[in-house]
């Protein structure tokens, strides 16, 4: 099994190295540790766990308090653009 854990994302095996409860437990996580009110944007790439696993990341940062905007399904290099802009 490979660390999932990357400098800008989080890729693995779904199941199996990348889990629903992984990303739900990461959103409430990040959520916590933010001011309150924050906004995050999600992204994803066109795999076909991306949707399910977004939106489980996304109930995990709105149990936070967090306000979710949602980029869609995005090219990796697009996503790094917007982290660095």
């Amino acid at each position: 099994m490979s660390d999932p854990w990357k400098a800008c994302d989080i890729r693995g095996v779904y199941p199996t190295e990348v889990s629903l409860d992984l990303f739900r437990r990461l959103g409430r996580s990040v959520g916590s540790s933010l001011p309150a009110a924050s906004r995050v944007l999600t992204a994803g790439d066109f795999r076909a766990s991306t949707p399910t696993l977004k939106a489980t990341l996304a109930d995990g940062l709105m149990e936070s308090g967090v306000h979710v905007l949602d980029a869609g399904q995005i090219p990796t290099p697009v996503a790094y653009f917007a982290h660095q802009h």
